[in-house]
């Protein structure tokens, strides 16, 4: 009987449901000993130990599939400490938020983000040096004081975005739709604003200004240059 005590204390069996289990038992075994005259005593005891002893292998199975179950979340766990969580790759998972506005201020230099969709993402201060947004859908997002420093925007669609005073130096705007766009303030030294998609943006940085590209391979484009 002790021993078949401590297998229960082993088991992860509610204590208090194992104490009233002990004690239905305890009982049977008493009135088993009263009845030690009768022939009901052995059929007492028999069934008594006989459902003692399934519910222990019951509690047993149980406590297998929970060691089980405990394996594989450590497994998966080791797996996710030891993966290679490259810049890329975080933002790979972090794109899917950008629809909540949580990428203000996020270290996305060097990001490899062609033809992604960040329709309205807030980028403000987020550090895009660098970044390869060529085809980037950024229609409406908040870009204000984002380093945007050599950031391939090659055909990027900045319809109505907000990049006041970001820092545009060096970046390639080639082909970019700016339509609509707010640049106050912005950086554009040494910048690629040429052939340029749809209208001029209304706001432009103080000493720049908007006009037709005679240059450009396809017509109706316009290119943004200093007075």
């Amino acid at each position: 009987m002790l021993h078949a005590y401590k297998v229960f204390l082993a088991t992860t069996y509610p204590q208090h449901d194992l104490i009233g289990t002990m004690n239905r038992f305890l009982a049977c075994l008493a009135l088993c000993a009263s009845l030690s005259a009768s022939a009901q005593d052995d059929n007492c005891t028999v069934l008594g130990i006989q459902d003692l002893t399934q519910m222990v292998l019951q509690l047993q199975a149980q406590h297998e599939i929970q060691d089980a179950a405990m394996l594989e979340l450590q497994a998966d766990y080791d797996l996710l400490q030891s993966a290679a969580m490259t810049r890329d790759s975080v933002f790979d998972i972090a794109v899917g938020v950008a629809w909540r506005r949580l990428l203000a201020g996020a270290d996305l230099s060097d990001a490899g983000l062609s033809n992604v969709d960040l329709l309205g993402a807030n980028l403000s201060d987020a550090d895009l040096n660098n970044a390869y947004l060529n085809g980037t859908n950024l229609t409406g997002a908040i870009l204000a004081g984002a380093d945007l420093t050599g950031a391939n925007l090659h055909n990027a669609n900045l319809y109505g975005s907000n990049l006041i005073s970001a820092n545009l130096s060096g970046a390639d705007l080639s082909s970019a739709t700016l339509t609509w766009a707010n640049l106050t303030g912005a950086d554009l030294t040494g910048a690629t604003t040429t052939c340029l998609q749809g209208g001029c943006p209304p706001l432009l940085p103080s000493g720049y200004t908007c006009e037709p590209d005679p240059d450009c391979w396809a017509a109706g484009r316009i290119r943004i240059v200093p007075q």
